[in-house]
């Protein structure tokens, strides 16, 4: 199931308590709140790297929050359809970065 797929599942829910924590702390106060959990999944990440034992666990919390936080974001500035643009145009990306790395290691051999 892609992140898309996640927030498409929980959209009411998420829309509800995106409009709850706006009334409760204020946008500008959830946009901030956002780039401490994007820090601390960052955080995470270092440590599975590190070879920690816990890290897989501390990932997967972490990647929870940083999608709530996503819901969030998308809640106060984008429509849904906004965000699967977004998103298709990154696998776009990616898939063009994939197709030039594949020609260049087939034409090593």
């Amino acid at each position: 199931m892609t992140p898309i797929e996640m927030l498409d599942q929980q959209s009411e829910r998420a829309a509800a308590l995106c409009d709850r924590a706006i009334k409760a702390w204020g946008a500008e106060a959830q946009m901030r709140h956002s780039m401490g959990e994007l820090a601390e999944l960052i955080v995470a990440i270092e440590h599975w790297f590190q070879g920690r034992y816990t890290a897989k666990d501390e990932v997967r919390e972490e990647f929870g929050d940083v999608m709530s936080m996503l819901s969030q974001i998308q809640c106060m500035h984008f429509t849904p359809a906004e965000v699967r643009q977004a998103f298709t145009r990154s696998l776009d990306k990616l898939e063009q970065k994939l197709v030039g790395h594949e020609a260049k290691r087939g034409g090593e051999g």
